[in-house]
């Protein structure tokens, strides 16, 4: 499966945690910043816009230092949608190293 269609699925699933949790604990900023964070990335990601505009790095800190609840499934979810988006940014890096090197070999 494609690594940003998996991206927006689980940036998808993580907006949905945090509709969820909105309803419940709607005094927290944090949780409103987080979900206009993921409602961007999700935006990002559908318009085909630059990954590098993708802002959902640290949500899970800055949600363990309004919560530290460990065990909660949105924090498990915001998690996975880091290290997706890490992994993406990385493999991103890769492939522009791999094209420059070529270029500068003289490769077209």
């Amino acid at each position: 499966m494609d690594t940003i269609l998996e991206l927006k699925k689980q940036i998808e699933k993580v907006i949905l945690l945090l509709e969820q949790r909105l309803v419940d604990d709607p005094d927290r900023p944090i949780l409103k910043t987080l979900y206009d964070r993921y409602v961007k990335a999700e935006e990002i990601l559908t318009n085909n816009d630059n990954i590098k505009k993708i802002m959902i790095v640290g949500g899970c800190r800055a949600y363990l230092d309004a919560f530290s609840d460990y065990m909660n499934p949105l924090l498990i979810e915001m998690d996975k949608a880091e290290k997706m988006f890490a992994d993406l940014i990385l493999r991103n890096i890769q492939q522009n190293q791999c094209i420059d090197s070529r270029n500068e070999s003289g490769i077209s």
